[in-house]
């Protein structure tokens, strides 16, 4: 029933045990002091009913000295109970006894004898009675030994009457509540603390209460810490993960500026080469041929700082999307005439076909398609040294009505992509492998671009490789068209087209070199230049005559060419304030675009131009008028 030596039950049973035997002992002592007491006093009692009815008898046969009826009397006396000695004396000396006194405790009393004779008392002695208290107490004695083992017995019934009430009551449930609290630990305090009784709201179950209150608040803690814990945890390891995501990103840039600084380098050094080796020549033939591949190095070069402004304007989400009507078939045509020089040199064949489901007429964004298609063919000539690269068009079936997607896959048979680059191939500022891209050229940035646009056309790209070639598929949701919108797109205007009557051209530029290459492509166009290398000169030159157009930059000294073309268009038509203005910047994201329009701006020629981009861009001015 009890566990341990130290159990509150024993120890509660056993001073209940010892106070019961306690108050038991001091009850019987009182009740037999009390009944000794009593025993004395029933003595006292027979010593004075002698005196009352013994004495006259017995002084009578003193009187008579009749010995005989003496010691009888006396042997009478000392028969009763208690009684152990009975004496007469006379002038100091016993005539007369009967028994003897040898109790440790006794009571002695004397009673005087006398006798009376015609009417004269006459003193005859004493008789002395003792009375043992021996036997009294031996019997107060016995019966104290049986009233305590009775009280004992009775102590020891309901003591353990009472162990087993408070074990049945009280002790079971507190080991009960013990075992419970000992059990509490982080991964069972879900488990509530309970009483396997009737609630009462007794002590107990207000004990249980309060453990449980406890118990409710350490789950509430616990849950708490470990979830800050875990918080913590998700916290170090989302800023472990983001300081090696940024330390990759800063490695990847570094990379990345590294190869863009050799990517840009090595057709400026083309640029500057030949032009050197072209001054030191005389012989025209040999010049052309130089310049030639300085002109080759400088597109290479225009198309790289292109790459990386298309880069940043689709991370910086700023590219607008068009949807026009176009012609897939004609632009499949376009595609593969422009790669087939390249491919006959190579020695590769180029095909390109278009599934008959695919509509003649598409919506779209023509300029960002052609782009990706470009990329992608590109990269596959480039990394193909023998066999094919293959296109192919078709239309995907219709997942929800009224959906309508373009499955666009560029097969090659070229070298492949390595397994460990193929987790990195879309990621910015990483490339497949440099080495290759520095073996087969170029900056790598094609098909991160690629990734971008598809994205930003709502599609998606995949691709498979193996050392035998790879395959790029692209899915873009471009819904058909009406065939007559493509009759309503204009046609470009082609560039032998008929000569263009002369204009009068401000030019405002204060770079002289950007300058000289605007003046004498005009002149070459026999339109009729005028240089201004300030804002204030603008304002100045036109305020004193009439022109055409005006080729506006942005940044020049004393006043910008924005607040410049403002102060235009504040003033009345016929001072010029509806002059068509043009910005001619090297400032060419659309954002700037949209600045140079609020400004009120007609147009945007971003440099660098060439002379065939500052013609077709002239055509297209509501001045253009034909020769």
């Amino acid at each position: 029933m009890f566990s341990t030596r130290r159990s509150l039950s024993l120890r509660l049973i056993i001073s209940m045990g010892l106070l019961s035997l306690a108050a038991s002992t001091i009850l019987a002592a009182a009740q037999l002091h009390f009944k000794y007491k009593s025993n004395i006093a029933a003595v006292h009692g027979s010593m004075n009913q002698v005196a009352s009815g013994d004495l006259k008898s017995i002084s009578a046969s003193l009187w008579q000295l009749d010995t005989t009826l003496l010691d009888i009397q006396l042997q009478g006396l000392v028969a009763r109970p208690n009684f152990v000695h009975a004496a007469i004396v006379q002038s100091g000396k016993t005539i007369a006894e009967a028994g003897r006194v040898d109790a440790k405790r006794s009571i002695r009393r004397e009673f005087e004898l006398a006798f009376s004779f015609n009417d004269q008392p006459y003193a005859l002695g004493k008789l002395v009675l003792v009375a043992s208290l021996d036997g009294i107490r031996a019997q107060v004695g016995r019966e104290f030994l049986d009233l305590l083992m009775g009280e004992v017995i009775v102590a020891l019934v309901l003591v353990s009457a009472l162990l087993f009430l408070f074990h049945r009551q009280v002790g079971m449930h507190l080991h009960s509540l013990a075992a419970q609290v000992r059990d509490i630990s982080p991964v069972n305090l879900e488990q509530p603390i309970a009483l396997g009784k009737k609630f009462r709201n007794d002590e107990l179950d207000q004990v249980t209460a309060s453990l449980e209150k406890m118990r409710r608040g350490l789950l509430e803690a616990f849950t708490k810490l470990s979830e800050e814990v875990e918080e913590r945890r998700i916290a170090e390891s989302r800023l472990s993960q983001a300081k090696e995501q940024a330390e990759s990103a800063t490695l990847a840039k570094t990379q990345f500026l590294a190869n863009m600084s050799h990517e840009i380098r090595t057709p400026m050094n083309g640029v500057m080469g030949m032009l050197q080796l072209a001054m030191d020549n005389s012989d025209p033939a040999v010049i052309q041929q130089y310049l030639q591949t300085a002109m080759r190095s400088s597109r290479s070069l225009l198309r790289l700082l292109n790459d990386i402004l298309d880069l940043s304007r689709l991370e910086a989400s700023r590219m607008p999307v068009m949807h026009e009507p176009f012609d897939i078939r004609e632009l499949m045509e376009d595609l593969t005439d422009s790669f087939q020089a390249v491919v006959l040199d190579r020695g590769l064949a180029l095909r390109g076909t278009v599934d008959e489901t695919v509509p003649t007429a598409l919506f779209g964004d023509t300029v960002r398609i052609r782009q990706i298609l470009t990329n992608l063919i590109g990269n596959a000539v480039k990394f193909t040294l023998r066999g094919k690269v293959e296109i192919r068009v078709s239309s995907l079936t219709p997942v929800k009505p009224g959906e309508h997607r373009i499955f666009i896959e560029v097969e090659d048979t070229g070298v492949g992509i390595p397994d460990k680059a193929q987790t990195g191939l879309f990621a910015p500022f990483a490339q497949a492998d440099s080495t290759q891209t520095r073996k087969f050229e170029g900056s790598g940035l094609g098909l991160s671009i690629t990734q971008h646009l598809v994205v930003l056309l709502g599609g998606s790209l995949a691709f498979e490789s193996s050392p035998s070639g790879s395959l790029f598929a692209v899915c873009l949701p471009l819904q058909p068209a009406p065939p007559l919108a493509l009759r309503n797109t204009p046609a470009p205007q082609p560039d032998d087209a008929q000569p263009m009557a002369p204009l009068k051209v401000l030019v405002a530029e204060d770079n002289p070199v950007n300058s000289t290459i605007a003046m004498k492509f005009l002149e070459g166009m026999r339109h009729t230049p005028t240089l201004a290398t300030t804002g204030l000169k603008v304002l100045e030159y036109m305020r004193r005559e009439f022109f055409d157009l005006v080729l506006m930059d942005i940044q020049m000294p004393e006043m910008d060419g924005l607040e410049a073309t403002r102060i235009i268009r504040s003033w009345p038509k016929s001072e010029g304030g509806e002059t068509p203005i043009v910005a001619m910047t090297a400032h060419a994201f659309p954002s700037d675009t949209e600045r140079f329009m609020a400004a009120g701006m007609n147009g945007h020629l971003a440099k660098p131009i060439s002379r065939q981009d500052l013609e077709r861009f002239l055509r297209s001015m509501p001045t253009a008028r034909q020769a």
